[in-house]
């Protein structure tokens, strides 16, 4: 049986197992030490950082240190001990585990462990830990949250004593030695690596037929019910809004799938923020206008080129970082103000987009909206008027994909040849249809001469008899 340590790790907040120890306050979006107040829980993580004792981790090194009494003996790196902290654990969220014969020769534990002799690597390889912080400008903290690592020349250390499958077997041997290497996780378990050199700029994603497309990376602060997040180009950057405590996802030079872009749909507010240069800003326009009414376009200040950038050049601090988001402004608002240099049918059509999109905003965005508009002279009844047939129209597209389904394949075809008119139709037929709430019925329909599907409605059919 495999362990699933992310399940285990979710039925176990880290701020509840901490408080059993230890009394917190709540601080923001963290918690504090009452009495230990270097003593900080960043749930969104799952990590803690005992700043004054230079110590980090997640909940099974907590539970190792503090609820198992190994204190400074435990180990992360020893399977015993592990074992015991997940057997604990896992009683107490009421989880029965079964036993492995080996959990050494576990995935779950082979996986993490290549995760952690990564981030050690880093840790112990000077120049490698002076680019991550004085390079790109990352505190301790950040780098061992985001648990980023580096690919040594001698790869051996990292692969020895662990059952790692053969496609992570692949992925090291082909990585290039000298560079950071990006985790990507996905609910805990190891998905990519991606890396980027720290001599020269240079990256590196791993061949597709390795381990099959590349991956988005999330910050170690993201989670899937953050109420806002960052959209962002590379992976430095998505970890520098983590040194300002804001949730960010890099595409990390992947296009926009539609599995992210529904992901992404989930959260209250996206900011699209991928570099700021004149060809990114294309790019940053566009998917504001995928993502729709969520989505928030931040100005960074002009000569500053991305997140990284402006961290490491010009110093950035959460209060400005906080400031430039707060002033984003929504696709509508940045299309509105192009509208206005519009003319003839471009500016037509850039309309009908724009209400289109504002259909179904609430009643505090519509106000802005009208108002917006009011100032390029869309105002009074042409404001109402262009709004009532968008929303007509909506209701019409809604009305269309509620439509049954049908599910039968037998439809005859007529050949014009026959010599019908257009338009008439030529045979009655009963087809199987699923409903919108997923119910199955037979339904009579037309074919007409111009080979058309006429779906007939209760209203147009003549019961005979007492049956229809």
């Amino acid at each position: 049986m495999t362990i699933d340590l992310e399940h285990i790790r979710c039925r176990n907040p880290i701020e509840d197992v901490v408080a059993e120890k230890f009394a917190l306050r709540k601080a923001g979006s963290r918690y504090v030490g009452v009495e230990h107040d270097s003593l900080v829980i960043v749930p969104n993580s799952g990590f803690y950082f005992w700043n004054s004792r230079d110590e980090h981790g997640d909940v099974f090194d907590f539970a190792g240190r503090y609820l198992m009494g190994y204190e400074q003996r435990w180990s992360p790196r020893d399977a015993e001990m592990f074992l015991e902290v997940v057997d604990y654990l896992a009683k107490r969220a009421g989880i029965v585990l079964v036993a492995e014969v080996d959990f050494r020769r576990s995935t779950a534990w082979a996986e993490r462990q290549l995760v952690q002799r990564l981030h050690d690597t880093l840790l112990n390889t000077p120049v490698a830990l002076d680019y991550v912080t004085r390079m790109r400008g990352w505190q301790l903290a950040t780098v061992k949250a985001a648990r980023i690592g580096y690919m040594p020349q001698d790869k051996r250390p990292l692969l020895a004593d662990l059952n790692l499958s053969d496609k992570w077997r692949r992925v090291i041997t082909k990585f290039p030695p000298d560079m950071i290497v990006y985790v990507h996780l996905e609910q805990g378990r190891l998905v990519y690596l991606s890396g980027r050199s720290i001599e020269g700029k240079q990256h590196y994603n791993l061949p597709c037929e390795i381990i099959g497309e590349r991956q988005p990376y999330f910050n170690y602060l993201y989670t899937p019910d953050a109420t806002q997040v960052i959209l962002v180009e590379g992976q430095a950057d998505a970890i520098t809004f983590g040194e300002w405590n804001i949730p960010a996802v890099a595409i990390a030079g992947m296009h926009m799938k539609d599995e992210l872009l529904l992901r992404l749909s989930q959260h209250q507010r996206v900011f699209v923020a991928l570099d700021n240069t004149p060809e990114a800003m294309t790019k940053n326009i566009a998917l504001t206008q995928t993502l729709g009414r969520k989505a928030l376009l931040p100005r960074l200040p002009k000569d500053v080129k991305d997140a990284n950038d402006w961290l490491v050049q010009h110093g950035a601090t959460v209060e400005q970082v906080n400031d430039v988001l707060n002033k984003a402004q929504s696709w509508l608002e940045i299309e509105i103000a192009r509208i206005a240099f519009l003319e003839g049918l471009e500016r037509k059509d850039a309309l009908r987009e724009v209400f289109e999109a504002a259909v179904d905003v609430d009643e505090i965005e519509l106000l802005g909206f009208r108002t917006a508009l009011a100032k390029i002279g869309i105002k009074g009844q042409v404001f109402n008027s262009l709004l009532k047939a968008a929303r007509n129209q909506d209701e019409k597209d809604k009305q269309n994909d509620n439509r049954p389904q049908i599910l039968g394949d037998d439809v005859p075809l007529l050949s014009p040849a026959l010599g019908f008119q257009r338009e008439v139709a030529i045979v009655t037929l009963a087809l199987v249809e699923r409903t919108k709430d997923n119910k199955l019925k037979k339904q009579p329909y037309l074919v007409t001469s111009s080979r058309e599907l006429r779906r007939l409605s209760d209203e147009q059919i003549i019961p005979l008899n007492g049956t229809r």
